[in-house]
């Protein structure tokens, strides 16, 4: 017997020789489904409840999978109710009865109930034919599909022909959407994964694959708590049940959706739609479910296991020593039949290792390279920052000497000083030539003449002086204090502003001022661009306007706001 048989043979003696428990508090959880049968009929949405087919069929497959012998006769009794309720109205049913009805027959394994059992297959493909494919939702079809293929008949053409047309709704990044169109869900992927895993239809394998890294991608981004509508049993129980019965899911996700699911059950052993709510017979019969499907009501005997990892390790001891032959006698074949070659590789391979040191070494360097560059690049923006403020103070400067009020000024002050010189240099003259050669009394009297000539031409330049400021700024001032940096920024937006047209003025206090206190800085930017060329403004206005808020920008939120509040009143006073 080969490794391959040996390791079948005894995955088949595990299978057979596992037992059942009800460990983990499930033994009150059976007690629950059991007690919860509304006397005389099926189950309902809760214990004791008004039956309805549903909930009654997911009641019977769980106590039907759970192996527990003490739920037989609940099983049959209600099955037997159910069946007689429903037999003579098959082709009046739904889709989804006549799943649940194939669920329930499979639980009662009457022999000799193929009849029934063709009759309830014929009734589905007519109930299903009957619909439009857009009417069809993912999960009822799945739903079908499962029923179906639970009893075994995956020989049924209309069964391919379903899951040809379930594959044909994958999306594109691996899942399955609720219905046609719709982006995917988790639980019709999960129900979709039970699907393909029991039609072991070959073409199914890679749609199976991606439809599987979705569904873990989804665990491992939001956990098990989150998934589905914050955690929802329901979501939860669908996803694990698909996840233990799919080959080759992660072990640990099972372990973990396992230890969440324990954790939300209520002290009767129910499950209710969410952590801490009244348990309900869906909710605690998908649960059950999925803890079944996941192992969790079941052991092998520790001297099976323990019996069959000494076989298989011994059998990987056989197969590793005959690989380790195999690569020796590999070797010692390419060098005698490549010895050249052999060493060649091998000089490459050396070569290699050399070439990838000066590239890692190369990495480094450039590493360093980029963070000096960076670095800067961080100096640039600092010295720009400085030579632009520069910039504006020098503006700001050269702007207020070029304001109509500043020329007064500068006039005022060269009038006072031609009337005021030559009239000190009369007075002298005049003098001189009134009385000489003067007494020493005169000589005096000439010199505080001239200095008090002087004198008043210095008191006559201070004064005008005054008049450079701008003093049309002030107007309008608030019991904000600015700073010399929003001064500036004051004094040449006002400047700007001197310039423009009246609904200019008005519609940029309106709209920029207010608007873009809170902005940040590149959309700030935008924004002025697209007004200014909405407002037609020329383009030197434009580009001034553009690189005084570029500057204004820069402020915090509470010196923006200081500014241009300010600015608002003093234009639309």
């Amino acid at each position: 017997m080969n490794s391959t048989q040996s390791l079948a043979a005894w995955l088949n003696q595990i299978d057979a020789n596992q037992q059942v428990f009800a460990g983990r508090g499930l033994d009150k959880t059976l007690l629950y489904l059991r007690n919860g049968r509304t006397p005389g009929e099926g189950w309902g949405a809760y214990p004791k409840l008004g039956s309805d087919l549903h909930h009654s069929a997911l009641a019977i497959q769980a106590l039907s999978y759970s192996g527990d012998s003490s739920s037989i006769g609940t099983i049959a009794g209600a099955a037997s109710v159910l069946r007689k309720g429903k037999t003579d109205s098959l082709d009046q049913l739904g889709v989804d009865d006549l799943g649940d009805l194939i669920v329930i027959a499979r639980a009662e394994q009457r022999p000799g109930d193929e009849a029934y059992v063709e009759s309830l297959l014929n009734s589905l493909q007519r109930g299903y034919e009957a619909l439009t494919p857009n009417e069809v939702s993912v999960r009822t079809l799945c739903s079908t599909l499962l029923a179906v293929l639970e009893i075994g008949r995956t020989d049924v053409e209309v069964i391919k022909r379903w899951i040809d047309q379930l594959l044909a709704l994958q999306r594109p990044d691996g899942g399955w959407p609720p219905v046609a169109g719709q982006p995917s869900m988790l639980v019709a992927t999960a129900m979709t994964l039970r699907v393909l895993t029991k039609s072991a239809k070959g073409s199914s394998t890679e749609a199976l694959r991606r439809g599987l890294y979705f569904v873990q991608g989804e665990i491992e981004k939001n956990g098990w708590t989150l998934i589905g509508s914050g955690g929802d049993t329901f979501t939860q129980a669908i996803v694990l049940r698909a996840l233990a019965e799919v080959p080759g899911a992660d072990y640990k996700l099972i372990q973990d959706g396992v230890d969440s699911l324990i954790a939300k059950m209520n002290q009767d052993g129910s499950w209710g739609n969410a952590v801490g709510e009244t348990g309900n017979i869906e909710s605690t019969a998908l649960s059950l479910l999925a803890l079944i499907a996941a192992g969790e009501n079941r052991f092998v005997p520790a001297r099976l296991v323990t019996a069959a990892l000494i076989d298989v390790k011994s059998q990987l001891d056989e197969i590793t020593e005959e690989r380790n032959q195999l690569r020796e006698d590999f070797e010692k074949r390419v060098q005698d039949d490549c010895g050249e070659v052999v060493r060649q590789r091998n000089t490459l391979t050396k070569e290699n290792q050399d070439l990838r040191g000066n590239v890692q070494a190369a990495q480094t360097e450039l590493r360093k390279a980029i963070e000096l560059k960076e670095s800067a690049e961080l100096r640039q923006q600092v010295l720009e920052r400085e030579l632009e403020l520069t910039r504006l103070q020098r503006y700001d400067y050269i702007s207020t000497l070029r304001t109509p009020t500043a020329v007064r000024g500068w006039r005022q002050v060269f009038v006072n000083m031609v009337f005021a010189l030559p009239a000190v240099i009369t007075a002298f003259v005049i003098w001189r030539f009134w009385k000489w050669p003067p007494s020493w009394f005169g000589i005096i009297e000439i010199i505080l003449l001239f200095f008090g000539g002087l004198a008043t031409s210095w008191f006559l330049f201070q004064r005008s002086r005054v008049s450079l400021l701008p003093r049309y700024f002030s107007e309008g001032a608030s019991e904000y204090r600015l700073s010399s940096d929003l001064d500036s920024l004051r004094y040449m937006y006002m400047d700007m502003a001197g310039s423009w047209p009246a609904f200019i003025r008005e519609e940029v206090a309106y709209r920029l001022l207010s608007d873009m206190v809170e902005m940040p800085t590149d959309v700030g930017l935008r924004y002025v661009e697209e007004m200014t060329f909405r407002l037609d403004m020329p383009s030197q206005e434009r580009s001034q306007l553009s690189s005084w808020m570029r500057y204004a920008l820069r402020l915090s939120p509470g010196e923006r706001r200081i500014l241009f509040d300010q600015l608002r009143r003093s234009t639309l006073k």
